[in-house]
C-alpha cells in the first residue's frame, strides 16, 4: 500500500478504525491489517481519548434534548419527521457562530447531529408514538457502553505502536496555526517533524485531514524540509 514503511498515525487515522460509522472505517480496517512500523505522540493518544468523550457527551445532550421536547410537547403522529426534522435544528440552532458544544467546529458539529438523528430516528419516533421515553433511557445506558467498549478498543491500539514523547518548546506550530492549521494539529505536525529528523529511516505523516493534505508545501516551507504527508489509498 505505502512504499516507505515508517508512519506517524494522525488522531483521525485512530477514530476512523475504532468508529464503525466513520466513512472510512473500511478502508481503515484495510490500512491496518498491513505491516507497517507506526508511530503515535501523546498528543495524539490524548486527542484521540478527547475526541471520544466529546462524542459521548454531544450524544447525552441530544438524547436530553429530544426527551424534553417530547414531553412537553403534543406531536402530531401524521408528522413525526417534520418534528424530528425541527428537535434537530432547534438543538443545533441552541449553538451560536462558534460556540459549539465541546469546541468542535460547526461542520463537524453539525455532521455529528445529523449522523445520531440518522442511527437513532426509530428511537426516537417510537418515543413519540408511545408517549413515553424509558426507551431513550435504555438508550442512553447502551451508547455509553458503546462508548466504554471504544474507548477500551483505544487504549489497546495505543499498546501495539510506538509511542513518543517530546516536552521541549515546539519552534514551528505557531507558524503552521498561521497557515490555518489548528493549534492541535500544528503540535502534532511538528511531534512527527522532529521525530523525522531523529530517525535514520524515511517515515510519512498519514492523515485524513484534507486541509493539512492540501496544505503541504506551505508545510515543507515551514519546516524548511521535504516531509512525506500522506493519506489512506484504496
Amino acid at each position: 500500500m505505502f512504499e516507505i514503511n515508517c508512519h506517524f498515525l494522525d488522531t483521525n487515522i485512530l477514530l476512523s478504525l475504532i468508529l464503525p460509522e466513520d466513512n472510512l472505517h473500511k478502508k481503515a480496517v484495510g490500512y491496518f491489517k498491513e505491516e507497517y512500523k507506526r508511530y503515535l505522540s501523546n498528543t495524539v493518544i490524548n486527542e484521540s481519548q478527547n475526541v471520544i468523550f466529546k462524542l459521548r457527551r454531544i450524544a447525552f445532550k441530544i438524547i436530553k434534548h429530544v426527551k424534553l421536547n417530547i414531553l412537553k410537547n403534543s406531536v402530531d403522529l401524521l408528522n413525526i419527521d417534520n418534528f424530528l426534522y425541527k428537535l434537530k435544528m432547534d438543538f443545533i440552532a441552541q449553538y451560536h457562530n462558534n460556540d459549539f458544544p465541546e469546541g468542535i467546529q460547526k461542520q463537524k458539529f453539525v455532521h455529528v447531529v445529523n449522523q445520531f438523528f440518522m442511527d437513532y430516528n426509530e428511537y426516537f419516533k417510537y418515543s413519540i408514538v408511545s408517549n413515553d421515553v424509558n426507551n431513550l433511557n435504555v438508550l442512553a445506558k447502551n451508547i455509553k457502553n458503546d462508548y466504554k467498549f471504544i474507548l477500551n478498543n483505544l487504549f489497546g491500539l495505543f499498546t501495539r505502536f510506538i509511542c513518543i514523547s517530546f516536552i521541549n518548546k515546539m519552534s514551528f506550530t505557531k507558524n503552521l496555526i498561521n497557515i490555518g492549521i489548528n493549534k492541535s494539529d500544528a503540535i502534532i505536525l511538528e511531534e512527527f517533524f522532529r521525530l523525522s529528523q531523529s530517525l535514520n529511516e524515511s517515515i510519512i505523516f498519514l492523515t485524513l485531514d484534507n486541509d493539512i493534505l492540501k496544505l503541504t508545501h506551505k508545510i515543507n516551507q515551514i519546516f524548511h524540509s521535504i516531509v512525506s504527508i500522506e493519506t489512506l489509498k484504496d
